[in-house]
């Protein structure tokens, strides 16, 4: 991840899983809080159904922060 000014931060992917969109617990995902400094990426996953023009399902992607990553900058 690059942040506005051009530093690298890194993260460590730690778990992928599929969430269906009519799962009614869904938005538990956002409930696993720590201390620790997170990402959660969420995208469109499964199969395309064209009654209701989306997926069927969410991909969820978590990584935590990679505290001793070296520190790096994009160069230009």
């Amino acid at each position: 991840l690059v942040d506005s000014l051009n530093k690298i931060h890194e993260y460590k992917v730690t778990k992928t899983f599929y969430v269906d969109i009519n799962d009614p617990e869904r938005l538990t995902i956002f409930e696993d809080v720590t201390d620790k400094s997170e990402l959660t990426l969420i995208t469109c996953g499964g199969v395309w159904d064209v009654r209701i023009g989306t997926y069927n399902k969410r991909l969820v992607v978590k990584a935590d922060y990679v505290e001793d990553a070296e520190s790096r900058f994009v160069s230009n």
